[in-house]
């Protein structure tokens, strides 16, 4: 479920992002932030209405005691107390909160409207859940809960308007005024749909928003990555420069310091092997006659062993110029070469 970074995420498949994982289909990067964020969302309301909650249940309950409609206080703390298990209860799932939720906010609409009528707060309840269920369920949760809203619109009009329903006399005459039921459906579908089309424009485009903004972040960690191994690939390189030049250095000095070229040499690889880390190193001068290049000098006990064998043997460990092995070659040629299997 991949998001372009050039065309926006619309209809039902802003819906089912919105709904990532709710059928089991994995979230994308994007669609997981937004689904933290609408966590985060919910467990706000549900604790901004834990908090006021106690308020509006003493008022509600004082008003149904003094509009003779005592029934609806038990309805108000059943209520209240299914917000306060649906809140800190943590084993309750997203879906359960959010569903929930609407359910107690659906259950305030009818008992306001039972007790008020059209003259209630019951019409604002009602485009609060659909501000909710675009927020958190997308295209068809919202288009199902603007159906159900109008039904309930619909069939209060018709109860009061029909007298099946009689309030006081304070509120029977707006309720039982079809027309005003009419006028207030209408104006409801009108903001109910512009809350729609305002929320399915923004929260797609939010989605997109955080998916380009997950994947600038993975770019500049990469970029950073990156960096950071060449810096330290320079400075590796740097060092072992560094590290050639005070050996360069340090042979110039025993040139200019030492006479005898036995113990010159012998210094040589011992600090040709010292600074760079070599398991050995050997000198090899070429005879008189240009034929054979003769170790003088070696770092390693093997090279010693070789050492002490051509002395044995009253000529020296040698090999033919050009024709033995790697030495034989550079000293015919007079290149370097680096051998990676010897």
């Amino acid at each position: 479920m991949n998001l372009s970074e050039e065309k926006l995420p619309a209809g039902d498949e802003a819906s089912a992002q919105l709904r990532g994982g709710a059928n089991g289909s994995p979230l994308s990067a994007g669609a997981a932030d937004v689904r933290i964020w609408q966590q985060q969302l919910i467990h706000g309301v549900l604790l901004s209405l834990v908090i006021v909650g106690p308020l509006a249940l003493a008022a509600g309950s004082y008003y149904a005691y003094t509009t003779q409609t005592g029934w609806l206080i038990p309805i108000y703390l059943l209520i209240y107390g299914a917000m306060l298990a649906i809140t800190f209860w943590r084993r309750v799932s997203y879906q359960v909160q959010v569903i929930t939720c609407l359910t107690l906010i659906y259950a305030i609409t009818v008992s306001d409207f039972l007790q008020d009528g059209r003259g209630g707060s019951g019409r604002v309840f009602l485009l609060a859940m659909i501000s909710l269920s675009t927020l958190f369920f997308g295209r068809r949760g919202e288009l199902a809960v603007l159906l159900l809203s109008l039904l309930t619109l619909i069939g209060f009009g018709v109860v009061y308007s029909m007298k099946w329903l009689v309030l006081p006399p304070a509120q029977e005459v707006r309720s039982a005024d079809a027309s005003g039921w009419i006028s207030n459906t209408v104006v409801f579908l009108m903001i109910g749909v512009l809350l729609m089309v305002s929320n399915r424009y923004l929260v797609p485009r939010l989605m997109v928003a955080l998916e380009r903004s997950r994947r600038l972040a993975q770019d500049l960690e990469l970029q950073r990555a990156g960096l950071e191994r060449v810096v330290a690939e320079r400075t590796e390189a740097l060092s072992h420069r560094a590290r050639y030049l005070e050996a360069t250095a340090d042979v110039a000095r025993s040139i200019a310091s030492i006479l005898d070229i036995d113990e010159l040499l012998a210094r040589v690889v011992r600090l040709i092997s010292e600074r760079f880390d070599f398991y050995h190193t050997g000198i090899f001068l070429i005879d008189s006659a240009g034929e054979w290049a003769v170790l003088q000098a070696a770092s390693s006990e093997g090279g010693q062993r070789m050492l002490a064998n051509g002395l044995s043997e009253g000529r020296g460990y040698r090999l033919r110029v050009g024709a033995q092995g790697i030495v034989g070659l550079v000293a015919a040629r007079g290149e370097p070469r680096i051998a990676f299997d010897v």
